[in-house]
């Protein structure tokens, strides 16, 4: 094949606060189909729980993470001398990082392609639209690249002159996602950090509430799978728990191969609290969800579809968690949900693989 008028690979960097070890698949697929690309990134994000976890050979530049305000703003140390080499940026869309605008600003001087990678809202309930700081970023940037492609359609509809990209947020590669087992389901399953935000306290009391008024069996399990400030605090209420309830309390796990047996004998997979890459997890592997209809969730909220993939509730307390619990048994039971069907839909749109083409379709279109 001749190749001497090929367009050589642009040399591209990604900045961002933190890349935990879920990204790992990520950056290994996105490394191998952009050879030019360098990451950098610090060791923890605003959120002091969330924090480097991605093997030291995939982290081309380490940055030092310098926290103002109680957190509330970020800048990074090295962020600037990780960008002038590289012809493309591709930063963290988050006003809240000082060094994003200072890296817009500077990309709009030297004739640099920057890209944002993020939401389209921030974080809070109820939001229709970008807040001012988050419009400014976005109107800076050359283009974005978004969690989902519903956010990617927003995007092109209220920034008609930046451009808008998808790279489909997910955390594994289809080919570690074998089709969904048919053996017994008996458990309700969180993945996810422990901390407050997750609802965990409302789940406890609501998986109690479903065993005592009979919506599930009492053979039934709630498997809670994760590391946090609360982990301790679960392991004390499963403790406490014996002999009325069956709660089991495991370590936090990105194992692919060790969440599919987890998942296997999942009735659904749960969360009181906000919910994002747990519902794509979740629902890659066929298991329905059970989430609060009304949280702060994250944009992968949209593949959750009632009455197919999903059981929302509300309001978000413990009662009405209990009783979607038991619509999800019973509907699980009855054969009444495809979990074939639900991880279809999820995995030809959804998984690292799709993610990072999204991600070099953004970078080589300029």
């Amino acid at each position: 094949m001749d190749t001497a008028n090929e367009e050589p690979n642009p040399k591209v960097t990604l900045v961002q606060l933190t890349l935990p070890e879920y990204r790992t698949a990520f950056i290994e697929g996105l490394k191998d189909a952009l050879p030019g690309l360098r990451v950098a990134a610090g060791i923890s994000q605003l959120d002091p729980t969330v924090g480097l976890g991605l093997p030291g050979e995939l982290i081309d530049v380490s940055m030092t993470n310098r926290f103002v305000l109680r957190r509330r703003l970020a800048y990074q140390s090295g962020a600037r001398q990780a960008l002038l080499p590289a012809d493309v940026w591709v930063l963290e869309l988050n006003p809240r990082v000082i060094n994003t605008w200072l890296a817009l600003l500077e990309a709009r001087l030297r004739g640099r392609r920057a890209l944002l990678w993020g939401h389209f809202v921030g974080r809070r309930n109820n939001e229709v639209g970008p807040r001012f700081a988050r419009r400014w970023q976005v109107r800076l940037a050359s283009g974005v690249i978004a969690y989902t492609f519903e956010d990617r359609d927003r995007f092109a509809s209220f920034f008609p002159g930046v451009a808008a990209f998808c790279g489909p947020n997910a955390i594994e590669r289809s080919s570690q996602i074998p089709p969904p087992g048919r053996g017994p389901r008996d458990s309700f399953l969180y993945v996810g950090r422990l901390v407050e935000a997750k609802g965990l306290e409302t789940l406890v009391e609501a998986f109690r509430l479903a065993v005592a008024s009979s919506f599930v069996p009492v053979t039934t399990r709630l498997v809670l799978v994760g590391d946090g400030p609360l982990r301790q605090e679960m392991l004390t209420v499963a403790e406490r728990s014996k002999g009325d309830l069956t709660i089991e309390v495991l370590p936090g796990t990105f194992s692919s191969a060790q969440l599919n047996r987890l998942y296997d004998s999942a009735i659904a997979g749960v969360c009181a609290g906000y919910v994002g890459l747990n519902l794509t997890q979740s629902l890659s592997r066929g298991v329905p969800f059970v989430y609060p209809l009304r949280a702060p969730h994250a944009p992968e909220v949209v593949l959750a579809d009632e009455g197919r993939n999903a059981f929302p509730f509300e309001p978000t307390d413990a009662s009405a968690m209990s009783e979607a619990l038991g619509e999800a048994w019973r509907c699980v039971q009855s054969g009444a949900l495809s979990f074939e069907q639900i991880q279809r839909d999820v995995l030809e749109r959804y998984s690292v693989e799709c993610m990072v083409e999204g991600f070099v379709e953004a970078i080589l279109a300029g």
